[in-house]
């Protein structure tokens, strides 16, 4: 147990859970705000522009990005307002269906997801205590307390 932790009681074990998730969200949020900060983008900002990156098309519907992120469609829309305004993605009105905007990530973005993705695998390394099988486990076990809410 690390020296600057206090022993607490607990009234279940799914409270001891429930706040030792909490504290790991509250560190690894912490650690992320502090390190992206670095670069002038937010955390948000970072999961917008890595979603359209890697987990979606170069060219993507602004309304689409929500199944790329955890963010609801009013802070997307924001969201790339502000990224827009850094010029790290560019939207485009669809002029067939004013409804549309479509966003894609410039030279700019890509540039910069690039520069912070090696700086990124130290991050990774918080979890080089566990191995393949402890990782896989906890995924899955995060997974089913997502799918839940």
């Amino acid at each position: 147990m690390k020296e600057d932790q206090v022993k607490t009681k607990f009234s279940s074990l799914s409270h001891e859970v429930l706040f030792k998730i909490k504290l790991t969200n509250d560190w690894l949020a912490f650690w992320q705000s502090e390190f992206l900060n670095n670069f002038n983008i937010s955390p948000e900002q970072y999961d917008v522009l890595y979603g359209i990156q890697e987990r979606c098309s170069q060219i993507i519907r602004l309304r689409d990005i929500k199944c790329c992120t955890a963010h609801r469609i009013s802070d997307i829309s924001r969201l790339t307002d502000r990224l827009e305004a850094k010029q790290l993605i560019q939207k485009t009105a669809d002029p067939n269906d004013r409804r549309n905007t479509y966003v894609t990530i410039t030279t700019e973005g890509t540039s910069l997801l690039h520069c912070i993705a090696p700086k990124m695998e130290a991050w990774l390394k918080t979890f080089s205590g566990l191995n393949v099988i402890e990782l896989q486990h906890l995924n899955t076990l995060l997974d089913k307390i997502n799918n839940q809410t």
